[in-house]
C-alpha cells in the first residue's frame, strides 16, 4: 500500500525528510505509524502537518484545502490523536498535535 516508504531508513532520516518537506501524504502517515512511540518523529510529523496551512483562515487557499482533504482521507486525525496520547508528557507534541487537529477540522 505505502511501498515507497523505506521502513529501514531510521528515525533520524525520517526527521530530516520531514524538516525538508520531502514527504508525501502517504509517507507522513506511514512514518506516524512506524515510529508511533518515537517522540521526535511524532513531534516532527505534527510540526510538518501543522505547517501545511496558515493559522489565519482568511489566508487559506483552495490548494491548502485540497491538501488538508488528502490528509483527512488518509486518516491523519486518528494518527495525530494517537501521537498526543502516546506522548502526553511532551508539551511540544501536545501543542503541535492540537494545532494539527484544529487545522484539519476547519472547513
Amino acid at each position: 500500500l505505502m511501498s515507497d516508504v523505506d521502513n529501514s531508513e531510521g528515525p533520524e532520516r525520517a526527521v530530516f525528510r520531514l524538516k525538508n518537506s520531502e514527504c508525501s501524504v502517504e509517507e507522513v502517515m506511514q512514518l506516524m505509524t512506524t515510529y508511533r512511540f518515537n517522540e521526535t518523529v511524532q513531534l516532527n510529523c505534527c510540526q510538518y502537518l501543522s505547517g501545511l496551512e496558515p493559522d489565519d483562515i482568511k489566508q487559506v487557499t483552495q490548494k491548502h484545502i485540497q491538501r488538508r482533504n488528502e490528509f483527512v482521507k488518509a486518516g491523519a486525525a486518528s494518527r495525530i490523536i494517537e501521537a498526543v496520547i502516546n506522548h502526553e508528557s511532551s508539551a511540544s507534541v501536545l501543542s503541535y498535535g492540537l494545532l494539527c487537529i484544529w487545522h484539519l477540522a476547519r472547513t
